[in-house]
Parts: C-alpha cells; sequence; structure tokens
C-alpha cells in the first residue's frame, strides 16, 4: 500500500518542479519564493468585465464601426479561442507540476484565462459583435489552426506523461505551445491597439486591454521561469540553457517576422523581454543579448522557410 506522504514533513530542499517525490499538498515551508510573490502580486491585480463601464466607447464605435469592427472582432475571436481552450492545456500543466507553489499560480493562471474569456463574451454583447462568427473566423486563421496542432501535441505529451515526464520533452512541449499562443494573442492585441491606443473615447477599452495584457506577461514570465528552473534542477548545463534560450528566440522570429511586418517584429521583442527581463527595444539590442554574431547572420537571413526554420530548431538538446 503506498505511504500518504501528506503525514511527512516537506524538506524545502528537496522540492522539485518536476519530478518531485514530497507531498504537492504542503505549500510551507516555501522553496519558490517568487513563484509565491508572483501569486500573491496576479491576486492583487484582480479585475473583472464588468466592471467596466463601455458607454463612451460604444458611442465612438457606433460612429467608426465600417472601420474598426473587423479588428475589434478578431480580438474578441481571438479572446474566445485561446482562452477558450487553454484550461484542459492548463490543468494537464497543473498535473505535470510537482511543487506546491507551481500548483498554486497555475490555478490563478487557469481562472485568469476564463476572465479573458468572460471578457470576449462581455465585449461581444456590449459592442454588438456576433461572438459565435468571430470566434470561428478566428479558428479559420492558418496560423491558429498551426497552433491548435502545437497544443494538442502539447497536451497529449505532458498529460500521458506527468508523473515521470523527461525534463527536454517537458520544456520543449511547453514552451512550443505557449510562445505559439502569446505570439498569436500579442499580433491580434496590437492591432486592435493601433485603432484605440491613447484615444480617450476609448478609454475603458484601453484599460480592459492593458489588464489582458499584463495577465498575459505574467503567465509567459511564469512559463518560461518554470521551464529553466526546471532545466536547472535536472542538471541541465548552464551553456545548454543559453542554447535553448536563443534556438527557441530564433525558431520564433523567423516565423512571425516572415513579412518584417511591425506586428512581428514587436511581438519578438515582447517574448525577448519576458525570456531576459531586459527592456529590449531593437531586434539588433535583442541580438546584443545573446552575443552571438553568428544568430545575427542567421536572422537576416533570407531564407525563413519552414525548412531553415526546423533545422536550426531541432537537435541541439535531447528533448524528448
Amino acid at each position: 500500500m503506498e505511504q500518504d506522504k501528506s503525514k511527512d514533513r516537506v524538506d524545502a530542499g528537496s522540492k522539485r518542479v518536476i519530478n518531485g517525490k514530497t507531498d504537492v499538498n504542503q505549500l510551507v515551508p516555501f522553496k519558490y519564493t517568487g513563484v509565491w510573490d508572483g501569486y500573491i502580486k496576479a491576486n492583487e491585480r484582480h479585475w473583472m468585465p464588468a466592471q467596466f463601464n463601455f458607454h463612451s466607447d460604444i458611442l465612438e464605435f457606433d460612429l467608426d464601426r465600417i472601420g474598426f469592427e473587423k479588428h475589434l472582432a478578431r480580438f474578441i475571436g481571438m479572446l474566445s479561442v485561446t482562452s477558450g481552450m487553454f484550461p484542459s492545456l492548463g490543468l494537464a500543466i497543473y498535473g505535470a507540476f510537482s511543487s506546491p507553489e507551481h500548483r498554486q499560480f497555475m490555478l490563478r493562471v487557469n481562472f485568469e484565462e476564463s476572465v479573458h474569456n468572460h471578457l470576449a463574451m462581455h465585449l461581444a454583447d456590449e459592442f454588438g459583435i456576433n461572438l459565435y462568427k468571430a470566434h470561428n473566423d478566428f479558428l479559420d486563421l492558418p496560423e491558429v489552426a498551426h497552433w491548435i496542432a502545437i497544443r494538442n501535441n502539447s497536451y497529449d505529451y505532458i498529460y500521458n506523461n506527468s508523473s515521470n515526464l523527461n525534463c527536454g520533452g517537458f520544456v520543449r512541449h511547453l514552451f512550443d505551445s505557449i510562445s505559439q499562443e502569446w505570439l498569436i494573442s500579442q499580433h491580434y492585441t496590437l492591432e486592435l491597439v493601433k485603432r484605440v491606443g491613447g484615444k480617450s473615447a476609448y478609454k475603458s477599452l484601453n484599460e480592459a486591454i492593458s489588464r489582458y495584457v499584463l495577465d498575459k506577461k505574467s503567465h509567459a514570465g511564469f512559463y518560461v521561469g518554470s521551464c529553466l528552473t526546471a532545466m536547472s534542477e535536472e542538471n541541465y548545463p548552464v551553456t545548454e540553457i543559453s542554447k535553448y534560450r536563443n534556438d527557441q528566440a530564433y525558431r520564433i522570429y523567423l516565423e512571425f517576422n516572415k513579412d518584417k511586418s511591425e506586428h512581428a517584429i514587436e511581438s519578438y521583442l515582447g517574448l525577448v523581454r519576458t525570456l531576459t527581463d531586459k527592456n529590449v527595444t531593437t531586434f539588433k539590442s535583442a541580438m546584443e543579448i545573446y552575443g552571438t554574431s553568428l544568430f545575427i547572420n542567421k536572422a537576416e537571413s533570407s531564407d525563413t522557410s519552414s525548412t531553415a526554420m526546423h533545422t536550426v530548431s531541432s537537435g541541439q538538446l535531447d528533448w524528448d
């Protein structure tokens, strides 16, 4: 008969992000104080969609419905799809974490994703957008279908191996799914911000977008930090962790910068800022952080095909 670990005292030093053997129900003593602090801060910035009064926003929207409606509908569709699909993946990630601090934060993340889904419904009701159509139109986008395939693959891997995870496999599947979703959400958020950002008539809408973006930045930082901590605990050399950062950033740059568009650059820089905690504002400065001239040469190459992307992003670590 399996021993009831809840009766055993937990040694903080024995905790692990994944594959730990300590009781997942005993939160203290803390080991991952940064994760716990992040959970507390997330609770402090709590918000709900119904707190925003969109009356003046709707009046302005009605004057510019033809030029603005498609951008708002696309944003609503993005919220509905990404936040609606996340909870099942989030529960798989929750089960994979053996640290109670990470599990506590993961519960908060799942709740906030539900709030974002609620925001999609609230905006659709307030601004007269067909939520069903916005949701389905977003699902039809090629990049969204690509993300869903990655997300489903990640879910299957993490859920089916949660009790004995290969660290590299866990990191790759988690980061691949989250980074793709992050970049998609950043893109369509930026498209909306171009229409309403800084306009006093859209004060409440701007505030709602800001709250959403703060949540997503918190989530991205949590996932990246969890991956890197897990890699450290599983004795991946620091040089290998650096390669992982470099490799993933370049792969994402190729995927989302094929047309050199403004949103792709900003999405990429947003991810680099999360990875490094540095306020980078240009692609060149992002590359200087990594200090790799080869990386710059690769990124400036005209070959941005999926074959080139695969060559760069595979084979450096034992991912599976």
